[in-house]
């Protein structure tokens, strides 16, 4: 049976596999596995299943960049945006445990436990260092 990898090791793979996507000397500080559309649409399940992304949110110490990765296999598939941080909002909690995230004009769902509050507490750091940076309430 493969051993669950620690958050630090996941962060490490995620980071290895968007790095590519970073400008020179960038430093990613969280990757998030984030999806769009809202996750309580799988309510509908066959239009959920039609429409769900998965993506990479990386947030790094220059700013924000979203990796469009293949949902099965989490590997990144393409560029879609690299914003600075005054275009990024994070979110609070929402039950049933979601963290919406707003870059530029689009809506991402980071799935949200306990055990990566310290990952979300970097990344909110990271934002918030910027001067022009906003926090949804």
């Amino acid at each position: 049976m493969p051993q669950k990898r620690t958050l630090q090791e996941e962060q490490a793979r995620r980071g290895a596999a968007v790095e590519p996507y970073l400008a020179p000397g960038e430093r990613a500080v969280a990757v998030f596995i984030a999806q769009r559309p809202n996750p309580w649409l799988w309510l509908t399940i066959i239009a959920y299943l039609i429409m769900m992304r998965s993506y990479y949110l990386v947030v790094t110490d220059q700013g924000v960049v979203v990796v469009e990765v293949n949902p099965y296999k989490s590997t990144p598939k393409r560029l879609v945006s690299r914003e600075l941080h005054a275009s990024v909002q994070l979110g609070r909690v929402m039950p049933p445990g979601f963290v919406k995230a707003r870059v530029a004009d689009k809506s991402y769902w980071i799935s949200y436990d306990r055990s990566r509050s310290d990952l979300f507490a970097a990344a909110r750091d990271a934002l918030a260092n910027d001067a022009g940076s906003t926090s949804m309430s």
